[in-house]
Formats: structure tokens, sequence, C-alpha cells
């Protein structure tokens, strides 16, 4: 009796796995993490890697900012098909030398859905431009094909 009451939990457990999430229709909201790296002067470059998995938005971002600038006033708008994420930095504690990068990750709530531009900067640097596409594996069950986008090449 006890293996078939297991049995059935597991199973229950399983199918619920696989269920269909609910798409929220709630107002996004900013979820913001940063950390930062030192020792980052072979990688110059500002990377932006956008995700989306149902009603959330997953932005991280490599950042290259001198050893001690710190984000602060993390925020994020939408406007038509774009995504613009951003932050202010603290000054850096002195040199121009960018040896140190921030990692950061803008996780949006409730995102609505569409094709989406993801825009980035950090400071008052030039715009960085993501674009996403829908999942290449990625078979929908309904009509809504933003359920999951991944970032194109």
């Amino acid at each position: 009796m006890k293996k078939t009451a297991i049995l059935v939990g597991v199973a229950l457990l399983s199918m619920s796995a696989f269920a269909e999430l609910p798409v929220s229709t709630g107002t996004p909201s900013l979820i913001f993490k940063a950390i930062q790296i030192e020792n980052t002067k072979d990688k110059q470059q500002e990377v932006v890697t956008p995700y989306r998995l149902y009603d959330k938005l997953v932005v991280t971002v490599f950042d290259p900012v001198v050893c001690g600038q710190q984000p602060q006033a993390a925020k994020f708008k939408f406007t038509d098909n774009h995504l613009t994420v951003g932050y202010d930095l603290t000054p850096g504690p002195g040199g121009d030398s960018k040896n140190c990068a921030l990692v950061s990750e803008f996780v949006i709530v409730n995102a609505p859905h569409g094709d989406f531009e993801v825009n980035f900067a950090g400071g008052d640097e030039p715009m960085t431009i993501a674009k996403l596409r829908k999942c290449p594996f990625y078979q929908p069950k309904g009509e809504d094909i933003y359920e999951c986008l991944a970032p194109t090449k």
C-alpha cells in the first residue's frame, strides 16, 4: 500500500513539473544583482545576454569598469519593441584603467510579450544592443510564441 501511494505521489509531482506555467499579467518589476570581478583587462568588451522563460525576462551583463565603481539606481523601461536596462555608476577611486568588471543580472518579472531588442548602458557609455528570437527547439502549446526567447547570435 505504501509503495502504491509513493508511486502515485511521484507520478503527480512529475506531471505537475511539466504542466504549463501560467503567464502573469501583473505590472513588470525589477530584481537586480551585481558582483565585481577583478583582473579582467583581457576582457574589455561589454556583453549583454537576454533570455525569457514565460513571464520572466533575464538579462545578464558583463560590463568593464574601473575597479571600485559600483552600480546604483538600476532601472528598466519598455518602449515599443525595446527593453532598455541600465544603471548609474559611482565615480572610480582614481585611474582610468578598466581592470575590473561588473557582472549584473536584471530579472524582470511580468514582462510583456513580444519581440524585444535589449539595450544596455552602464553609466554614460553608448548603448549595447542584443536581440532575442524564439527558442530554437521550443514548441509552444498555444499561440504564445513568446514564452521562450533566446539571444540571437
